[in-house]
């Protein structure tokens, strides 16, 4: 399983998330405070808000982050440039444009980075993070949580399946994406842990984290040195 932690947060509870890093759970790296990166102070700012997080995380925890979520999925014009220039970053987990892993494209090429894609429709937040100032916005059932959650395993299931008995393999992939402060209550975790058991009684599903779902893309599908070549960048843009 993946974590991303603000580092904020990382460093107020510090003996948890070295916790969590010894359970085996991957922490990855979240920006500092949840600020969008396109409302940072430009390249160097952001810059230095990733790289201060994977020097915290580090610290913490022993591993650098492999990957980067950013908040709420946000990038500015900088940000894949900068992530490519952090030799650790192996993948980003923030595209709606697929359901598949491939390699993230931006900006008419193909960058080295892996993307791992989300959906909002897997992300407790969509259903459940409740505001008074946000008009129109209401909690939704379990029930509906539940089976809609389920519902799109299947059909991704069904497609893998079926794309790996015709090729031999498939890059389709399920991401859920989970907040402790919105999916961490005892009914919700209920719903949780049955969506979990569902999976495995399928026998086809393998939980993984996010570095060792890159990495097994990557071997899979390994960059040519021309294709790295066509995809060097200047540091800033």
């Amino acid at each position: 399983m993946r974590k991303s932690i603000p580092v904020f947060t990382v460093q107020q509870y510090p003996e948890l998330t070295k916790h969590l890093a010894e359970e085996g759970h991957e922490i990855g790296n979240h920006g500092w405070s949840h600020t969008y990166p396109d409302n940072m102070d430009g390249y160097e700012a952001e810059k230095k808000e990733y790289l201060d997080c994977s020097d915290i995380v580090e610290k913490v925890t022993g591993v650098r982050p492999k990957g980067y979520r950013s908040p709420a999925w946000e990038f500015s014009p900088h940000t894949i440039n900068i992530l490519e220039d952090m030799p650790e970053i192996e993948y980003s987990s923030n595209m709606m444009d697929a359901d598949r892993i491939k390699y993230l494209k931006a900006g008419g090429r193909e960058s080295k980075l892996v993307e791992l894609p989300v959906q909002w429709v897997l992300d407790d937040a969509a259903y459940w993070l409740y505001s008074l100032r946000t008009p129109g916005k209401a909690i939704q059932s379990l029930e509906s949580v539940e089976y809609y959650w389920r519902s799109e395993f299947d059909a991704l299931l069904e497609e893998f399946l079926e794309e790996t008995e015709e090729k031999g393999d498939s890059d389709i992939c399920f991401v859920l994406t989970c907040h402790p402060q919105i999916i961490g209550h005892p009914a919700r975790m209920k719903m949780l842990e049955r969506l979990v058991c569902h999976m495995l009684e399928t026998r086809n599903a393998a939980f993984l984290t996010g570095g060792e779902a890159a990495g097994r893309f990557k071997a899979k599908h390994p960059k040519r040195e021309a294709d790295r070549r066509a995809g060097e960048h200047p540091g800033k843009s």
